[in-house]
Parts: structure tokens; C-alpha cells; sequence
């Protein structure tokens, strides 16, 4: 693979994406584990220990083992959530100096009647960054005092499109709904598409506006 060319903008000036998957390459395997969940006494909330404001996929799995329907060399893919980056890629945007995100361990098999022997090219693409879109399903209504998690309100006019309320502060990022997905920066869409024209092939880099009022 080449190293691309990463053009774009200052960081949080650039165009965002979301990233909009075109198929579902497989499902989770035996070995995906889940982090143990609580329920808030006070307000019943399910929460993750020690994560404040809101949980996303990330913070809810600790083992990631994805089963594959057919054998496939995807450059990005997405299995409940989590997104898994074939090795060379995960290694560029990494040396590229992009944010947001770390590089954790994952096994990805090809499932022939439960188990198929691990495919070493890949690594868990776990997001750490946060971003503010505006309400889609629920809006914020504060914050439990005893779990820390953001209590939500159902809105009355759902929206399905994302929009972003201030620009992106790292490369890559997680709103608090998951409906809103995962969203990049300019840099990152730009080093996926150089490093791999394929890419296309299992996910479209989703223009999102950005009004501060939304």
C-alpha cells in the first residue's frame, strides 16, 4: 500500500463525514464480550462503570471477535457497532498523527459451521473521541448524580438526518445518540480513499453539515 497524501484543512475547519456502511460482512462471534452493565438505583439507567455522559459501542465491549458470512479483505467494516480496520490501514492512520481513536486487538474469522481460523489482518478501530450533533430521537435533560450518565427526553419532531453542532475537535468521533454513527474529519476520509480506492466498495463518506443552532 502507498502512503497517501493527506490533504485538508486545520483541525475542526475541514469538511466532516459520517460514515455510512454498505453491507454487514458478518455478526459477533463466540468469543465477543461485552462489559458488564449496572443499573442506576437512582435514576434505572444500564451504565458502564466509569464512564460519564453517555456509553457508546466502544465502552460497552471488551473482547471483539467478529465471524465473517464470506471471505473478504475490506479495508473498513462494521460488526454491532464496532469497526474493525485491516491492519496496513489501521497502521497508516495511526503514523499519520490522526486522533480520536486507538488501535486495540480484535480477532476476525471466516465462520464455516462455528468456528474458522483467525484472519491475523485486523485490529479493532475503537473510537475515544466525542462530538455534539443535534437531537435526532432524545435530547439531553442533565445528568444523574449517582451513575453520571446523561438522562434523555424523547423529542417530538425525530430527525433522521446528523448534523453537527460545532466542528470536529479529532479525526474520528462518536455522537451521544448512536443513531448519529461515526463521524471523520477530512483527513481521515482523504487517506482512506488514497491508501484504498476500494473502499467504496463497504462504506460511503456521508457529507454533515455543521449549524450551531441545530
Amino acid at each position: 500500500m502507498a502512503a497517501p497524501t493527506i490533504e485538508g484543512g486545520v483541525m475542526g475547519t475541514e469538511q466532516a463525514y459520517r460514515l455510512e456502511w454498505l453491507r454487514a460482512p458478518g455478526v459477533e462471534g463466540d468469543a465477543w464480550r461485552s462489559v458488564p452493565r449496572l443499573i442506576c438505583a437512582a435514576c434505572g439507567r444500564r451504565y458502564v462503570a466509569g464512564v460519564t455522559g453517555y456509553t457508546t459501542p466502544d465502552d460497552a465491549v471488551a473482547e471483539v471477535d467478529i465471524g465473517l458470512y464470506e471471505p473478504l479483505t475490506d479495508s473498513l467494516m462494521a460488526v454491532a457497532g464496532i469497526v474493525v480496520c485491516r491492519r496496513d490501514l489501521a497502521t497508516l492512520v495511526r503514523s499519520a498523527g490522526l486522533s480520536g481513536f486507538e488501535v486495540r486487538a480484535a480477532t476476525v474469522r471466516l465462520v464455516r459451521g462455528g468456528q474458522g481460523e483467525p484472519i491475523p489482518i485486523y485490529d479493532w478501530l475503537a473510537v475515544t473521541a466525542r462530538c455534539e450533533v443535534g437531537p435526532m430521537w432524545t435530547e439531553p435533560q442533565g445528568m444523574c448524580p449517582t451513575c453520571h450518565c446523561i438522562v434523555e427526553r424523547p423529542i417530538t419532531r425525530p430527525q433522521r438526518s446528523v448534523t453537527l453542532r460545532r466542528p470536529l475537535e479529532a479525526s474520528v468521533c462518536r455522537a451521544r445518540e448512536a443513531a448519529a454513527g461515526i463521524l471523520v474529519d477530512e483527513r481521515f476520509r482523504n487517506l482512506c480513499v488514497e491508501a484504498e480506492p476500494d473502499v467504496a466498495r463497504c462504506v460511503s463518506f456521508v457529507p454533515v453539515p455543521i449549524d450551531s443552532f441545530a
